[in-house]
């Protein structure tokens, strides 16, 4: 089974790569950023979240990157799943809702979900919620368990918890959704 890994503002780099090589799925994976192919290598040196996310919103934003993902999705012949961080997490929630949908996503401290909660997915959906400072998580988490489909947690980690390079990285957390991972990749 493909595994699509969706990331977050920071992009692709090479810590994120090596963990998701270490996957049970690294000979079909995928890692697709919001930054045109190839220029992961040619971003800035993000000072802080702040910046990532400043030239994130400058570059596209969510709107961008949900389209970039939505004609990938459209271009796949065989099943996926998706795992999505942040950003990307949103973007797999929406790919998710969609008629050409994943086989199954997986969305890490994906807080823009918050506006998407009334869409409806179609596909197995495990989301993971970090402690997030504008929106209320328990009640988020309480809405989207009303889906079948959903299983959602929240976890008393900050925003970025899985991510080495933001101020929010825990290494105990990033060990915790390594194991979490590999369970849901080998339950599909």
């Amino acid at each position: 089974m493909k595994l699509a890994i969706f990331t977050d503002i920071w992009g692709i780099d090479p810590t994120l790569a090596s963990w998701a090589n270490s996957l049970p799925c690294a000979d079909q994976l995928e890692l697709l950023s919001p930054y045109p192919q190839g220029c992961d290598t040619e971003l800035p040196h993000f000072s802080d979240d702040q910046h990532a996310y400043s030239f994130f919103t400058q570059h596209g934003g969510l709107d961008q990157y949900t389209t970039f993902a939505r004609d990938w999705m459209a271009q796949q012949t065989d099943p996926v799943m998706v795992l999505g961080f942040s950003a990307g997490g949103a973007v797999a929630y929406q790919l998710a809702c969609d008629d050409r949908h994943p086989k199954a996503i997986f969305g890490v401290y994906a807080g823009q979900i918050h506006r998407l909660a009334q869409r409806l997915v179609q596909c197995p959906t495990q989301l993971v919620f970090s402690d997030e400072h504008h929106f209320d998580v328990p009640t988020l988490v309480a809405t989207l368990g009303q889906q079948a489909l959903i299983n959602a947690e929240h976890w008393r980690y900050p925003h970025g918890f899985a991510n080495t390079r933001s101020q929010g990285f825990t290494a105990q957390a990033l060990l915790k959704l390594t194991a979490q991972v590999h369970c849901w990749l080998k339950s599909q």
